[in-house]
C-alpha cells in the first residue's frame, strides 16, 4: 500500500487481475470466483463513475474516478456451511427416527390393537359367543370392514339361530311319535333319535348321537 496516498496499487498482469482483464471491458463481469493464497475469493468489481457531483474535484474528461474492489474469503463460509450441513444431517437423521418411532407407534396402537380385536371377536364366535361383536372406531378403511365383519357374524347368528330352531321343532316332532326313531347320515351315524328310541336302548337321546348304528348302542 502508499501510505501517503492510501491507495491499492495492483499489477494489471497479475493472475487476480488477470481473472477480469483478459476480457474485454465490456464482457467482463461485476463478479466472479477466484483462486488466492488464502483459497477461494469472492471478488466485487464495482465502477466509481465520475459524476457531475464530483467534477469539483476530478477532471469532467474522465468516465471514472477509480474501482471499488471487495474481496470476500470463503473458506470460512465453506467450513460453516459444512458445519451446518452436518448439524441438518444429524437433525433430519433424529427427525427420521421420531418419525419411524412416531408411525410404529401409531401402527400398533390405530391398526394393530384393532387387528388383535378382529382375532379375539372370532376366535369368541368360534367358541360359540354369537353375541360377540368387533367394536367400531373411527371412519376409516379399517373401520369399513368392521362393519361387515359385524354383518357377517350378524347372518351368521340369524342362520345359526334358524337351524337350531328347526332342529328343536323337528326333535318335538320325533318325541311326539310313540315308536322308537332314528336319523342316520349317509355313513350310518346316527344324527338324530327320539326318546322313545332312546328309552328302548336304555340311554339318553344325546349319547346316541354320533354313534354308529353298527355297534351296541344299549348302556354297555
Amino acid at each position: 500500500r502508499d501510505a501517503c496516498q492510501g491507495q491499492a496499487h495492483f499489477d494489471a498482469q497479475s493472475p487476480t487481475c488477470r481473472v477480469c482483464h483478459q476480457h474485454a471491458a465490456g464482457d467482463r463481469e461485476r463478479t466472479t470466483l477466484l483462486e488466492a493464497e488464502g483459497g477461494r475469493v469472492l471478488r466485487s468489481v464495482q465502477p466509481i463513475l465520475n459524476k457531475p457531483a464530483c467534477h469539483g474535484c476530478h477532471d469532467a474528461g474522465q468516465k471514472m474516478n477509480g474501482v471499488l474492489i471487495v474481496d470476500v474469503a470463503l473458506q470460512q463460509t465453506a467450513e460453516e456451511l459444512e458445519r451446518a450441513t452436518r448439524r441438518l444431517a444429524t437433525g433430519t437423521g433424529f427427525v427420521g427416527l421420531l418419525l419411524v418411532g412416531g408411525i410404529g407407534l401409531a401402527f400398533r396402537r390405530l391398526i394393530l390393537k384393532r387387528l388383535i380385536r378382529f382375532e379375539a371377536t372370532a376366535r369368541a364366535i368360534a367358541d360359540g359367543d354369537l353375541s360377540r361383536r368387533v367394536p367400531i372406531e373411527g371412519s376409516d378403511a379399517l373401520t369399513h370392514l368392521e362393519l361387515q365383519f359385524n354383518q357377517m357374524a350378524d347372518s351368521v347368528s340369524t342362520l345359526l339361530t334358524a337351524v337350531q330352531q328347526q332342529r328343536a321343532s323337528l326333535e318335538n316332532v320325533m318325541n311326539s311319535v310313540d315308536d322308537g326313531m332314528v336319523v342316520l347320515d349317509r355313513s350310518r351315524i346316527v344324527v338324530a333319535a327320539n326318546r322313545a328310541f332312546a328309552l328302548r336302548a336304555g340311554v339318553q337321546p344325546e349319547q346316541l348321537i354320533g354313534r354308529h348304528c353298527s355297534c351296541s348302542i344299549g348302556p354297555d
